[in-house]
């Protein structure tokens, strides 16, 4: 079974204070929490580690996550702001190494906020002092322009560049936004994917590597939001191995289950505790539902590659999203999983009805096969 992509999270630096005389390196619980339900394991990596230390932490490491920080002063088109403080060297320069060590290793990259401006000038763009000072003023973009109030924008998806990644569900999406500086001049072999009304980059991408660069924070917004993009940086990590994944209705059966992936499949028998699965209200397939003392059987699939999941993540469409859980191997093993359970908000879509695989295969299978929409979204 294939363990699931290993993280590596570089935390935030506060400075020494009066008690300990010592920096204090710390991460937010959203980041990690957003990793862990994409199906991923984040791993804190401490700048102080040394160049070597670190580029052997990261060589055992899928990819890697640029948080959230303080201002940059490499590439820096104007001045600081008096309210954003400078980043400390101890932070940046390791993170500028591993960077580096990820361009030519080609690793994932994930740069949220700070960490999108600093993939940035890292490939020779370049980032303002503080935006909220050019003419004519753009939109506010930070709580601390807002006398503390909370700021967020509409998206708007850039089609004048081929991007290579579908970020078309970020078209109109509202998300925050807590920034002061942001990109200028963008990077060599990046390019602009989504932008607020003002022409602020929001999400840049790059052409050749997989990296990624959110200005707003995706660990903070809805999860119709951040899932898709946690994912999307998850499964870049997991591009060159597999994931296993559990299947509770109409895939456990062998032959939509290749047809859907695009190559012949088996899987093994395997259980899901604490949910249960109910049919979906006047459809032939079920879902899942979290419930204390539930379990659901079903079939494990072993090392799928990121492309089957490309196309399941089609065929599934809009009603479920991808989460990692963790099943029971009929010799008791727990494996971590991928599998598909309901959008927020659509539980009501379930009914009370329990959902049978040998009736679906007896009598709904055939109209399921020439029916189901999910195909048409393959092609």
């Amino acid at each position: 079974m294939t363990a699931m992509p290993k993280i590596a999270v570089f935390p935030e630096v506060d400075g020494a204070n009066e008690i300990f005389k010592s920096p204090t390196y710390y991460c937010h619980a959203n980041y990690v929490r957003a990793i862990r339900e994409a199906g991923g394991i984040p791993i804190i990596v401490p700048q102080e580690l040394g160049k070597a230390d670190l580029e052997t932490v990261l060589e055992d490491c899928d990819g890697i996550c640029l948080v959230g920080g303080p201002g940059i002063l490499v590439g820096i088109e104007g001045e600081l702001p008096e309210d954003l403080r400078a980043v400390e060297k101890d932070r940046i320069l390791p993170e500028l190494d591993a960077l580096a060590f990820c361009r030519q290793r080609k690793k994932p990259v994930l740069g949220i906020c700070y960490g999108m401006q600093l993939m940035n000038v890292f490939m020779g763009g370049s980032v303002s002092g503080d935006l909220h000072e050019a003419v004519p003023p753009p939109l506010v973009h930070s709580p601390k322009r807002n006398k503390g109030g909370p700021v967020s924008h509409p998206l708007l998806i850039n089609r004048l560049n081929e991007i290579p990644t579908p970020w078309e569900f970020l078209d109109g999406a509202q998300v925050n936004s807590f920034h002061l500086q942001a990109v200028k001049k963008i990077g060599e072999g990046l390019v602009c994917v989504a932008s607020t009304a003002d022409g602020i980059p929001e999400v840049i991408q790059s052409t050749d590597l997989p990296w990624i660069g959110c200005q707003f924070h995706p660990e903070r917004c809805a999860r119709s939001i951040r899932n898709p993009i946690f994912r999307l940086f998850i499964d870049s990590c997991t591009r060159s191995r597999g994931m296993d994944f559990f299947a509770y209705g109409t895939l456990m059966d062998m032959e939509i289950m290749s047809r859907i992936c695009g190559e012949a499949r088996s899987g093994i028998t395997a259980f899901l505790n604490d949910y249960i699965r109910r049919k979906v209200k006047g459809e032939m397939f079920p879902g899942i539902a979290a419930r204390q003392g539930g379990q659901v059987e079903g079939l494990l699939y072993p090392d799928l590659p990121s492309h089957a999941f490309e196309r399941l993540d089609r065929f599934e469409g809009a009603l479920y999203v991808r989460s990692p859980v963790t099943v029971i191997c009929g010799d008791g093993r727990p494996v971590a999983a991928q599998a598909y359970v309901l959008a927020d908000g659509l539980a009501d879509r379930l009914s009370d009805e329990e959902w049978d695989f040998q009736r679906f295969l007896e009598k709904d299978k055939e109209a399921f096969l020439s029916g189901y929409p999910g195909y048409g979204r393959l092609e």
